[in-house]
């Protein structure tokens, strides 16, 4: 059973008293009035704190699925504080919790090759479900990995997942009223990125 702090402290408060009756002498009992399970490092007692429920780590919950196609970048070159290349949006699907929706052509990702580790990601395209509404998608990640990894994914190669750390922040506008709790919450997500498409999962910070 866990052992509260207001607990701890009455047994404390007991053996003060015990202490002052014996005149300041003392007691080595004392030591065998405490719990043997005592832990180490107590948790917050949820009485004493009663923000710490609000201010616990969130959870995440999973929200959507996306397959997004690509087609050539469009190098630009540098520009000063990094190259700048857009990837084309072609399409793609997306299956989210409650509905299905495609990607439509016509979006682009615009990168910023940082350095030789790092990319930042800025995608925008738009989602068409199956019930014909649409959702502007904002979806700016961070991609880094080794030097030699990402120079292979500029050239457009095939690596191992577990080499790249993807992460982004998905976005969304829409006009359609059921849809509306989009623009409400906040949305992580992972993602991987193969020779001719990205692979993304959406989370919903609960």
């Amino acid at each position: 059973m866990p052992i509260r702090t207001s607990d701890l402290l009455q047994r404390a408060g007991g053996l003060a008293a015990g202490a002052g009756a014996g005149a300041g002498a003392a007691n080595p009992a004392h030591a065998a009035d405490l719990p043997a399970d005592l832990p180490a490092d107590l948790p917050p007692d949820p009485l004493a704190d009663p923000l710490d429920a609000a201010l616990a780590a969130p959870g995440l919950a999973r929200f959507a699925d996306l397959s997004v196609q690509v087609g050539t970048p469009v190098e630009v070159g540098a520009v000063g504080h990094g190259v700048r290349r857009l990837i084309p949006i072609l399409g793609g699907t997306c299956t989210a919790r409650d509905w299905s929706a495609r990607v439509l052509g016509g979006g682009a990702d615009f990168q910023l090759i940082v350095n030789e580790r790092m990319a930042r990601l800025e995608a925008r395209y738009v989602l068409e479900t199956d019930a014909g509404d649409r959702i502007y998608v904002q979806n700016d990640a961070v991609r880094t990995a080794t030097a030699e990894v990402m120079a292979r994914l500029v050239r457009g190669e095939a690596v191992d997942p577990a080499l790249v750390y993807f992460r982004c922040v998905p976005r969304f506008e829409v006009a359609s009223p059921a849809l509306a709790w989009l623009t409400e919450r906040l949305f992580l997500g992972t993602g991987v990125r193969r020779p001719t498409d990205v692979l993304m999962r959406f989370f919903e910070v609960q």
